[in-house]
């Protein structure tokens, strides 16, 4: 009964001026549980007789469910693009180190001549491509990931060699800045992992 009043006052009071009512809300079942229901409430009454309304009430459920579902999928593909841009953004930092470095050991070519300095140099210029073409690699990775197309490929890392060619990436900020790098590795440390 007082959802009955409520749809009859609110349709035939003066601020509700269309020939229909159209809402949602949920409705309470025998057992006691709640369904979402759409109430459409229109006007049938004819001339000046007596006002009369129908009312119609679909469960809309299946619908609910659907969009919670869509809400759920919208939050995940927004957390994905988030992720994304972060990825791209912290890749864009890892580029531009190994980047540096070949154009720095490049530069400093220009002004060596002892023969040891420019085979170090050139060594820095091969580790530091590597490493770039590495991360480029790893970011057309990223893509077949997203595509749901991704093999992982196992390989064995010398573990000291690794340290090493960080190292080398690094040194050019020793010429260029005055900045000394140095890595401590532990005599337990094993040579290679995969």
């Amino acid at each position: 009964p007082g959802f009955l009043q409520e749809i009859k006052s609110i349709f035939f009071s003066n601020n509700h001026t269309k020939p229909y009512l159209k809402f949602e809300t949920n409705l309470h079942t025998c057992p006691g549980a709640l369904i979402p229901v759409e109430v459409l409430v229109r006007n049938i009454s004819k001339d000046n007789l007596e006002p009369l309304i129908l009312i119609t009430c679909r469960n809309i459920t299946e619908r609910k469910n659907y969009e919670a579902r869509f809400e759920e999928a919208l939050l995940k593909s927004q957390k994905a693009e988030k992720a994304k841009s972060e990825f791209l953004a912290n890749m864009s930092h890892e580029i531009r180190t190994p980047l540096n470095a070949v154009l720095g050991y490049a530069d400093l070519l220009k002004y060596v001549n002892d023969e040891e300095k420019k085979k170090e140099f050139l060594e820095g210029i091969d580790i530091s491509a590597k490493t770039l073409l590495n991360l480029i690699n790893d970011i057309l990775e990223y893509s077949k990931l997203e595509a749901g197309k991704l093999t992982l490929n196992y390989k064995v890392v010398n573990l000291r060699d690794l340290f090493n060619e960080f190292l080398i990436i690094f040194k050019k900020y020793k010429f260029e800045k005055g900045i000394e790098f140095s890595v401590i590795l532990d005599n337990n440390l094993p040579d290679y992992c995969n």
